[in-house]
C-alpha cells in the first residue's frame, strides 16, 4: 500500500480557511484516492471529494464550527490485481467564540432565569452577561453560573452530542423590574428583549 503523509493537527478560525493535503510517498504509486471521511467524536458527518494533483489529494475547509473533527484520507494501489489500501487521518480544531445551541427563559421559585446551552471548543468558558451595555457582576440580584454539560448541535445537517456548557443568569427581581431593564445579552451571541 502507498505510504501517506498528512499534517496531524490544524487549528483555525472562521476568518481564514485551510487546505489539508494528503501526500502519497514511497516506492508504490497511488492509483487512486478515495473520498475523504469527516467524523466528529466517532460519528460520521460527511464525505468530501479531494482535488487530485499527481500523488496529492487536497480538500479546502472554510473553518466554520461545522468543519471541526477528524478527516480521513484513503489511497490505494494495485499490485497483481490485489488492491492495497492505506489511510491516514488528522484533526481540525476550530478556535473562536462560543456558539449558542439552545436558549431558555423561565421563572423558577420567583426568580427569572436566562439559560443558554453553549458549545465552545476552547475551555474554560467565561460567562459575560450584560444589562444594556453594562457588564453584570454577581450580586444579591444577579447570579451567574457556568456548568459543563452535554450539548446537542448540528454539523452539516447531522445532530451530534458534544461537551459544552450551561450558562445561566438568575435574576431576583419582579416582572416589572425586568421589563424596565429591556435588554439582557450574552457576549453579543444572544439577546433577550422584554416586551
Amino acid at each position: 500500500a502507498p505510504f501517506l503523509a498528512i499534517r496531524k493537527r490544524f487549528a483555525c478560525n472562521e476568518s481564514r480557511g485551510i487546505e489539508i493535503s494528503c501526500i502519497g510517498r514511497g516506492e508504490l504509486p497511488v492509483d487512486n484516492f478515495g473520498l475523504w471521511i469527516h467524523t466528529f467524536n466517532g460519528h460520521f458527518i460527511r464525505n468530501l471529494t479531494g482535488t487530485r494533483q499527481a500523488n496529492i489529494s487536497t480538500i479546502v475547509l472554510s473553518c466554520s464550527n461545522d468543519d471541526e473533527g477528524d478527516y480521513l484520507c484513503q489511497a490505494w494501489t494495485r499490485i497483481k490485481d490485489i488492491r492495497q489500501l492505506n489511510n491516514v487521518s488528522n484533526k481540525v480544531v476550530i478556535q473562536g467564540p462560543p456558539k449558542v445551541t439552545e436558549k431558555y427563559l423561565k421563572k423558577v421559585h420567583g426568580e427569572y432565569e436566562l439559560s443558554l446551552q453553549v458549545y465552545s471548543a476552547s475551555v474554560p468558558i467565561k460567562a459575560e452577561w450584560y444589562k444594556g451595555t453594562d457588564q453584570i457582576a454577581n450580586s444579591s440580584i444577579y447570579t451567574q453560573t457556568v456548568a459543563e454539560v452535554l450539548t446537542h448541535r448540528r454539523m452539516y445537517g447531522k445532530v451530534i452530542t458534544a461537551a459544552g456548557y450551561s450558562v445561566k443568569l438568575a435574576i431576583k427581581k419582579t416582572s416589572a423590574d425586568i421589563k424596565k431593564t429591556k435588554i439582557f445579552s450574552f457576549r453579543d451571541k444572544f439577546t433577550w428583549t422584554c416586551d
